[in-house]
């Protein structure tokens, strides 16, 4: 039977197991599989970028769509609230009105700033 999996980079054995985890309901076998999926879906695709958050490096998939020639933009994970004055401003609040807003809770800011 032809499941039309060689194409992902997948061995005879890994299409094996696949189907046979599709006709005999076992945990280990649907796990073995579900991280060869991942496993194929990232790495032989080439999908995974590792991204800057406020806690280390994470690894992330890329967004569709995939196109050849052009690659999404992966920018780092803010903070919470870390931009939360920079768009503010950008709405066209003054100073004092985004003080307001933080320290009335409406909005959030990092731990490490000020009011």
């Amino acid at each position: 039977m032809d499941l039309g999996l060689e194409q992902l980079g997948r061995s005879s054995l890994d299409v094996a197991m696949c189907f046979i985890g599709t006709l005999i309901p076992s945990l280990t076998v649907h796990r073995w599989c579900s991280e060869q999926q991942r496993a194929a879906a990232g790495t032989a695709r080439q999908r995974w970028r590792e991204v800057a958050s406020p806690v280390g490096t994470l690894r992330a998939l890329l967004p569709p769509p995939v196109s050849a020639g052009w690659e999404p933009r992966m920018d780092r994970i803010p903070d919470v609230g870390e931009d939360t004055r920079a768009i503010l401003a950008a709405l066209g609040r003054d100073d004092g009105e985004i003080r307001r807003l933080i320290l009335d809770g409406i909005v959030s800011k990092p731990a490490s700033a000020e009011g």
